[in-house]
């Protein structure tokens, strides 16, 4: 499928999320949410991208329930995906130099089930793909 699924969990950094698209030449960086409070690391994802002038090489792309498409705007994300099946289609739109993809979720808060959802959506990316 060309897309490599690098699933870094919950309660990570926007710090770790660049990091690791750097260290594996990764094209695309998937972001979910499942709280409203946690929106806002999805902006700083999207900063450091464009602070490290990597805006050309990695691809940040947002979703999760309370994310919208005007909200991916206004962060300026690069794309905005419904679901895991929607992402899994987009990211293979997107022009990549070897084929690799980067998928890691995004998630914060301190629910008991979020680390099963987390390994949800990166099995349903890998089905879709």
């Amino acid at each position: 499928s060309g897309i490599e699924v690098f699933d870094l969990g919950v309660d990570t950094s926007a710090e770790q999320f660049v990091s690791t698209a750097v260290e594996n030449h990764c094209g695309v960086i998937a972001c979910s949410s499942l709280l409203t409070t946690t929106m806002e690391e999805m902006r700083e994802v999207v900063k450091l991208v464009h602070e490290r002038g990597l805006q050309d090489q990695i691809k940040v792309m947002v979703g999760g329930a309370p994310i919208s498409q005007s909200f991916c705007d206004e962060i300026g994300a690069d794309y905005y995906a419904e679901d895991a099946g929607a992402a899994a289609r987009e990211a293979k739109k997107v022009p990549s130099e070897d084929g690799t993809f980067f998928l890691c979720i995004l998630l914060y808060g301190t629910c008991p089930y979020l680390p099963a959802y987390s390994t949800s959506i990166s099995k349903k990316f890998r089905q879709v793909s």
